[in-house]
């Protein structure tokens, strides 16, 4: 796991990548202190793919998590 810093004049934030890290997102964001409801934004091919992982990281470190699939592409940001 390797944690870059993205420094911006205004909020600044970090990014985690690596491999198999999708198994620590509850961890991580438990770590953030912000509450304890997740609201995932995605796409339906990304949610299909991933979204019973991040359900089950996120739920099993105490979050709720509700998904709004959001159609691909960058009309959609």
């Amino acid at each position: 796991m390797k944690t870059i810093a993205v420094t911006l004049m205004k909020n600044p934030y970090r990014v985690i990548v690596g491999s198999g890290i999708l198994r620590a997102l509850g961890t991580q964001a438990r770590r953030l202190s912000i509450g304890t409801a997740a609201f995932v934004v995605t796409n339906a091919r990304l949610k299909k793919k991933f979204g019973a992982a991040v359900s089950r990281a996120l739920c099993g470190a105490g979050f709720s998590v509700k998904f709004c699939a959001v159609p691909e592409g960058g009309e959609s940001k």
